[in-house]
């Protein structure tokens, strides 16, 4: 994904891509992600970042094809704006996803799906001390939530250099062992 579009897909990677990531309309993309037992499973998050703060809205989606076509992921909510995404290795139908903090929006906690998104539940993830890594910048090069390309886990770092994993699918956190 990139700041400014969606992203893009390639076929072909001696012809440039024919069109966005997802569909037409301008949103940035903050996230892409793949079941690695399922690479075809794809979720994308981001943004209408073209907009007022105040008048923006989350976009995300999901593809079961590789990226060939996309459907918009249920039950969005203002708070839901880019951020991170993760897909479960094991059971491509479970999404975790970090929004970011952005202008008048909140989040809290850590949101899971366990229907291929959906619908989304939010858990718990250390209080509020796990939102400390949901800065609205996701160009910087560091990865605040990730899934483990074999077991299924997920791990969650903050900017406070704790490292939380969650071997549940993303329902509880506790620190990873050896953290500092």
């Amino acid at each position: 994904t990139v700041a400014d579009r969606q992203g893009f897909r390639l076929t072909d990677p001696d012809t440039g891509p024919t069109r966005t990531l997802v569909d037409e309309r301008f949103a940035s993309g903050s996230s892409l992600d793949y079941s690695a037992g399922t690479p075809q499973r794809l979720a994308w998050v981001g943004m209408q970042s073209h907009l007022a703060p105040s008048e923006a809205q989350p976009r995300a989606a999901t593809s079961t094809d590789g990226g060939g076509t996309w459907v918009e992921m249920g039950a969005l909510e203002r708070s839901m704006f880019g951020g991170e995404v993760a897909v479960d290795a094991t059971d491509p139908d479970r999404i975790v996803w970090v929004p970011a903090h952005n202008d008048g929006r909140d989040p809290r906690g850590v949101l899971v799906s366990s229907d291929g998104a959906r619908t989304w539940s939010t858990v718990d993830a250390g209080g509020d001390e796990m939102d400390v890594h949901r800065r609205n910048a996701w160009w910087f090069g560091r990865r605040a939530l990730a899934a483990d390309r074999v077991d299924g886990s997920f791990y969650l770092l903050a900017d406070d250099e704790r490292l939380d994993v969650s071997t549940d699918g993303g329902a509880t956190w506790e620190p990873a062992a050896h953290a500092p």
